[in-house]
């Protein structure tokens, strides 16, 4: 962030509060156009997965299995943690 900082030109706390307040836009952005905050959180970690794996990731077969193993797991993980979320707001005793 302390880069992100320096190469705005914003001071640190000018940083944080720049990206708080997109924060705020993000999430409309995800609701609209990305159909909800889940689906937006999955794609975010797969654009981090991405930008993880390096600019030259598509012409490097071994990194390009990297980031499809990476990204299939984000997917799976995500499923897992959506049913988790789903079944722990039903609350106890309840049932389908």
């Amino acid at each position: 962030m302390i880069e992100a900082a320096n190469q705005s030109g914003r001071s640190l706390v000018q940083e944080l509060e720049y990206r708080l307040e997109n924060s705020f836009g993000r999430d409309v952005v995800f609701d609209m156009l990305l159909g909800g905050q889940l689906n937006g959180r999955l794609l975010e970690k797969v654009a981090f997965a991405v930008r993880d794996a390096g600019r030259d990731w598509a012409s490097d077969g071994d990194a390009v299995k990297r980031l499809a193993k990476t990204v299939e797991k984000l997917v799976y993980d995500e499923a897992t943690a959506r049913t988790e979320e789903v079944e722990a707001s039903k609350g106890p005793g309840t049932t389908d």
